[in-house]
């Protein structure tokens, strides 16, 4: 065959094959497109991909279309060290990221809480029941008692899906002895 192949104590390591694909401790080209990398043996849980950096240093998994501007990371899973994030790029720019607190943001590269979303919409958050004339809510719980406390629900029902309006309502249901609505 025309592949290049590394081998130590006579096992081999590394091959690259007559259409350039890379294979590192593998045979298998994966599907990836027209230039692979693949890492690690089919089946096996051992394998992987390290990337090394300094304290304050970025490494990204970069998806490109082109070799000017932000053609290289047009899309992009980065981890910056000097802050311990993981961030993701789309269209060159960064879009999420999650930080060392465990906080994600998106749209925004500082989030406050568990789930910071900022966006130039009036529907920054939308959640979709995909079933026919079904129910979509939020559940609130503090785990009081070790296993899923379910507390609180808010949830929108919109029973005749086929008009808009027609038989929609809110409703808001606890399992605390007082509700309260304010304002």
């Amino acid at each position: 065959t025309n592949d290049f192949q590394v081998h130590t104590n006579g096992t081999e390591r590394m091959r690259i094959d007559a259409s350039g694909n890379v294979m590192v401790g593998s045979s298998d080209t994966g599907n990836a497109g027209t230039i692979n990398l693949s890492v690690g043996v089919v089946g096996s849980t051992t394998g992987g991909l390290q990337l090394w950096s300094g304290t304050a240093g970025t490494h990204y998994v970069q998806f490109g279309d082109t070799n000017s501007s932000n053609g290289p990371y047009r899309g992009a899973l980065g981890y910056r060290h000097a802050d311990d994030a993981m961030v993701m790029l789309t269209a060159g720019t960064e879009k999420m990221r999650l930080t060392d607190a465990g906080k994600l943001g998106i749209g925004i590269t500082g989030p406050t809480e568990a789930l910071h979303i900022r966006a130039a919409s009036d529907h920054p958050l939308v959640i979709e029941n995909t079933t026919n004339a079904g129910y979509a809510g939020i559940q609130f719980s503090d785990n009081a008692s070790g296993s899923y406390a379910q507390k609180g629900e808010f949830r929108f029902n919109h029973a005749d899906s086929s008009s808009e309006g027609s038989g929609a309502s809110f409703t808001f249901t606890t399992t605390e002895s007082d509700l309260s609505i304010i304002g």
